[in-house]
């Protein structure tokens, strides 16, 4: 059945990769699509743009001052052989190259707030063995070991709780 007044509906639309709406381009109620990474967007009454990809949480909603929402991982290398987990390694894939063990720390919420959802990905590209070390106060859960299997293994670390993390992977 057509609209009372025969309108014709078009969302905003983006036919290239990794472009997302802004609060420029869209105002509140208003849909957004890229055709390429087949995701629509929104924009709330307090300005936030939100996915509304069916596979994003609450979580992911971003507010003006964000430039996009991420679907890929972040990829950076690091010859470090210490190495605190921070927010900002949120979809974030950190290529070890250091030849010698390296440790990554989980700190506590109170010291270092990282949300609920947090995930994050290691690889051990070097020779160095990769060891995820929760501080006192913090749990860390795998399956096995908390440390990478060979050269080449990846861990994934999900935040889980407030000082509670999942370790997947490559392990020993």
């Amino acid at each position: 059945m057509p609209y009372p007044d025969d309108t014709i509906i078009t969302p905003r639309r983006r036919h290239t990769d990794a472009a997302y709406p802004t609060t420029s381009d869209i105002v509140e109620g208003e849909l957004a699509i890229n055709t390429v990474d087949r995701v629509i967007y929104t924009r709330d009454d307090q300005g936030n743009i939100i996915p509304l990809d069916g596979i994003s949480s609450h979580t992911d909603i971003f507010n003006s001052s964000q430039t996009g929402h991420i679907h890929r991982p972040i990829v950076t290398t690091s010859a470090a052989t210490f190495y605190r987990v921070d927010e900002d390694d949120e979809n974030s894939l950190i290529l070890f190259t250091s030849g010698s063990a390296i440790t990554v720390e989980l700190a506590l919420n109170s010291t270092n707030e990282i949300p609920v959802g947090f995930i994050m990905h290691v690889h051990q590209q070097g020779a160095g063995q990769i060891t995820i070390v929760p501080v006192d106060g913090v749990t860390a859960n795998s399956s096995r070991s908390l440390a990478t299997g060979a050269q080449y293994a990846a861990l994934s670390l999900m935040k889980v709780g407030t000082d509670a993390w999942v370790v997947v992977g490559d392990q020993e």
